[in-house]
């Protein structure tokens, strides 16, 4: 549903639409009924857009994507295999009925939500901070413009706690899409635009960000990039992939991080992909050293573009 588009009721006594402000309204002919309190939210942009999820449930996103309000769904609480069956048998809709209630049903008649608040099912969610909630193949995932690590297998970090009776999805991620940025705790942090992947960190004692841009799209816009089992990839809509780093894709493959760490012995945070099983560096946007000599002359690189052979080390 777009703005101004309504659901009226057969008798149309009712409407619930999508106001420009992106303000979710019940209107009896000019008397408001009931409001989603939406309106006019500083960091949200117009125009505004409404969807139905195939859990059942209302989803309120700006321009962006980027939610600002939904229906809570007791679906969510279900395990996995609950959540396909529901998926694979289940038909929900939205009605606006002739006594001004607006509610989500399925196939049987079982309620959902309702926008009154006497019915068992009426809360909602509303979002302070800037998230994305996607549809895919009616996969339904959570999505923060803010990320702190990505991970090459999302999945292995998922399971089912057997004392509760539910799968636990962590909502891993292994891709930052245009907008988003991988932060740190430091005073760094790793920004996808619509052309360009810059890293921004500040050297040690000093206030002022630096950039280095890591990749671009110079003939599109990008359409992500993506932490794989084999490595770092900037991919854009025009089908070009630019390689950041290949890696080995074996055992350990599945484990890998990418992330920003710091510590006493470098200069600035850097941008570094780590095996998380074996606690390792495997790449870093500035070199990772794994010496097999230190020598008095230069230093040398070997695969992944790590330092092999320097003029000094440190503890």
């Amino acid at each position: 549903m777009n703005e101004n588009e309504a659901l009226v009721s057969n008798n149309g006594k009712y409407k619930f639409y999508l106001q420009p402000s992106g303000n979710l309204v019940i209107k009896e002919n000019f008397r408001t009924m009931w409001s989603s309190l939406t309106a006019n939210i500083e960091t949200f942009s117009s125009p505004y857009k409404l969807s139905f999820s195939p859990l059942g449930e209302l989803i309120l996103r700006d321009k962006y994507n980027y939610l600002l309000w939904q229906t809570y769904n007791i679906n969510e609480l279900k395990t996995k295999d609950e959540i396909d069956e529901i998926l694979n048998n289940y038909k929900f809709s939205l009605i606006m009925s002739d006594n001004g209630e607006l509610y989500i049903e399925d196939e049987d008649h079982n309620r959902y939500w309702s926008s009154w608040p006497v019915r068992n099912y009426n809360t909602h969610i509303r979002y302070t901070n800037k998230v994305v909630y996607s549809i895919s193949s009616c996969s339904e995932e959570l999505r923060n413009n803010y990320i702190y690590n990505l991970f090459s297998d999302p999945k292995e970090y998922n399971y089912y706690n057997k004392t509760i009776g539910q799968y636990i999805d962590k909502h891993y991620l292994n891709n930052l899409l245009p907008g988003e940025s991988l932060i740190s705790i430091f005073d760094a942090y790793l920004n996808v635009t619509n052309a360009q992947l810059v890293y921004n960190y500040k050297l040690n004692n000093d206030n002022n960000y630096q950039s280095s841009t890591i990749a671009e799209c110079s003939n599109s816009k990008i359409k992500e990039l993506k932490l794989q089992k084999n490595g770092l990839y900037l991919y854009c809509e025009d089908n070009k992939k630019h390689i950041i780093v290949k890696l080995p894709n074996d055992e350990n493959s599945k484990y890998y991080r990418l992330s920003i760490e710091n510590n006493i012995n470098l200069e600035y945070p850097n941008l570094m992909i780590m095996d998380v099983k074996q606690w390792q560096p495997v790449w870093g946007l500035k070199p990772v050293r794994f010496l097999n000599n230190v020598n008095g002359y230069e230093k040398s690189y070997g695969l992944y573009n790590r330092i092999i052979a320097d003029t000094s080390f440190t503890t």
